[in-house]
Formats: structure tokens, sequence, C-alpha cells
């Protein structure tokens, strides 16, 4: 029997090679499966996470996007109802017109109107400007023709029987108006 203490200096004795040693004892093999068959399964489990995690990030954005676009939704809906008010709103100050025993009244339904709009804009509602402007069949409906001898003003809105709006750069609702056509002109019969 060789003492190894004494000669630790001694490179021979160092450590032998794997091949020396021989093939591996049946244990040590199958302990290195299993850690190579473990490594595998943490990889798999850590791929289904990662796949996992970004599915549930997706729906959570798509829920969000879904909730905003129902709010927008509701917003819009509750404006447009909210504009048959308005529109009644108008009607009486224009019905009252210069009455002097209204005076009073008619400034507050103005001032009643005028914060009434501004809530509707600060909840994205806008009131197009019709009057003066080109016929336009997506932003307007027409419900009669005055004729017009201007031919600038031929096809133009030249009165408004209900103002229209939009919605957060959306139309909420086409302006009711009468656009402007061209009279045809008569010859003149001398005679």
């Amino acid at each position: 029997m060789v003492d190894k203490r004494l000669s630790m200096d001694d490179p021979e004795d160092e450590e032998p090679d794997r091949e020396e040693q021989g093939p591996k004892p049946t244990y040590v093999a199958e302990l290195e499966e299993r850690i190579a068959e473990s490594e595998r399964m943490i990889a798999e489990v850590r791929s289904q996470y990662r796949a996992a995690l970004e599915d549930f990030e997706n729906a959570k954005a798509r829920a969000g996007r879904d909730v905003s676009r129902e709010i927008r939704k509701g917003r819009k809906l509750v404006i447009g109802e909210m504009l048959e008010v308005l529109d009644n709103l108008d009607r009486a100050i224009e019905a009252a017109g210069t009455d002097s025993r209204a005076g009073t009244i008619v400034d507050g339904i103005r001032l009643v109107r005028d914060q009434f709009v501004a809530k509707l804009e600060h909840l994205g509602a806008r009131r197009m400007i019709s009057l003066g402007a080109k016929f336009d069949p997506a932003l307007h409906q027409a419900v009669s023709t005055v004729p017009v001898s201007d031919p600038g003003n031929d096809g133009t809105v030249v009165g408004v029987v209900t103002e229209g709006y939009t919605f957060e750069d959306e139309l909420l609702r086409p302006a009711v108006v009468a656009v402007g056509k061209l009279e045809a002109l008569k010859p003149v019969v001398v005679g």
C-alpha cells in the first residue's frame, strides 16, 4: 500500500484521467441521465411559462381595449341622447325672440344652454359648422332645396334645421339642412 499523503508533490500521483478510471458506475450514469431529463423538463416548463405569460399580457391588453371601446360607445350614446335637450334649449331661446317680457328668463336659458354645450364639448362632442359649407351627404341630411341666384351658393348649405355634431372626430349626428340650388334662368321674351 502506498501512502499518498507523503507524495502529494509528485505529479505522477495526481488524479488519474477518466480514461484510466474506466467506465462510470451505473448509478452515476443514471444520475446524469436524470439530471439531463430534469433540465429538459425545466426548459420546457420555462418555455410554457413564457408562452402563458405572453398570452396573459395579450389578453389583458385586449380586455383593456374592449373596455375602452365600450366606455366610448356608452359616452357616445348618452351624448347623442342629450343633443335633443340642447335642441330644445335652442328652440326655446329662438321662440322667445326679442319678447321683452321674457328677457331674464331667456338670459337664464342661454346660460344653461352655454353650460350644457361646454359640458358636451368636455366629453368630446363638437358642433359642426354647416351654414355656408358645401353640402356633404356624409355630414349633412338635406330636407329641402332653396332657390339661389348666386352660382357660388349652388350646392351650399343655406339653412340649418338641426345642428350636426361630431364625437371625437367621428360623426355623431348629421346636420339637417336646406341646400341652395341655382335657379334656372328664364328666357326673356321681347315683344
